[in-house]
């Protein structure tokens, strides 16, 4: 579907777009300071520390607009859904891919986000875009895991090292690496994933360092295999 919105901050790695209903109904001036607020975090934290350690946004595919800004698109989400980054927008906008913004692009939940969880989701999303560009066939582990590190390395995560998922790996600690539950009933048992994909990236950065992260996301090879060849 198309959805009004407006360009409410813009830095200069970034433009942060909020939907026209949320303007709305938060008011402009809250809506642009909610925007500026993004933008600067994405400014000064979120685009440096994840550069760093994964990236650039332009990767191998190129920048699809010419512009190396990213567009952070603040918008109601349903079903509990925090962010997003869907690579549809990487690719030209053609009859057989009809919904593109045709930009390097994440969505972030307007509404119930508070404190630096909100930050932490973008740091998230953004890490998906980069890995995206440079190995769009990733394993869910491996992907997963550096968006989990992001959150740490930008320093959104409130209890040291720890995040939401780390509980429910280590409670459950015999679960694969590997297998990815994504799709079990109550979701349960993917955040257990999330949690060991977390530990076993933040082991890599805090033993190996930001470069080795970096090789890992660059290499082209997927899974474990792209891992083994990285040291």
């Amino acid at each position: 579907i198309k959805v009004q919105a407006q360009l409410l901050a813009i830095g200069d790695f970034s433009y942060v777009y909020v939907a026209t209903k949320n303007i709305d109904s938060a008011g402009f001036s809250g809506a642009k300071n909610k925007a500026e607020t993004y933008r600067d975090h994405f400014e000064t934290n979120i685009y440096p520390m994840n550069t760093q350690y994964f990236g650039h946004p332009d990767g191998y595919l190129g920048d699809i607009d010419g512009d190396s800004r990213v567009t952070i698109f603040l918008i109601s989400l349903d079903g509990g859904v925090a962010g997003y980054f869907d690579p549809t927008h990487e690719y030209a906008r053609t009859s057989s891919n009809p919904y593109s913004n045709e930009r390097e692009m994440v969505h972030v939940n307007f509404d119930y986000l508070t404190g630096n969880q909100r930050f932490s989701v973008l740091a998230h999303e953004f890490q998906h875009l980069i890995h995206f560009n440079l190995d769009p066939y990733e394993l869910w582990f491996v992907d997963e895991g550096c968006a989990e590190l992001a959150t740490y390395v930008t320093g959104y995560l409130s209890d040291s090292n720890l995040n939401s998922f780390s509980n429910n790996f280590k409670y459950n600690s015999e679960d694969s690496l590997l297998y990815w539950n994504y799709y079990s009933e109550g979701g349960y048992d993917v955040r257990i994933d999330y949690g060991g994909a977390y530990f076993f990236m933040f082991y890599i950065a805090e033993k190996y360092g930001a470069e080795t992260v970096k090789d890992i996301v660059s290499n082209t090879l997927v899974g474990a295999e792209g891992i083994e060849e990285s040291f």
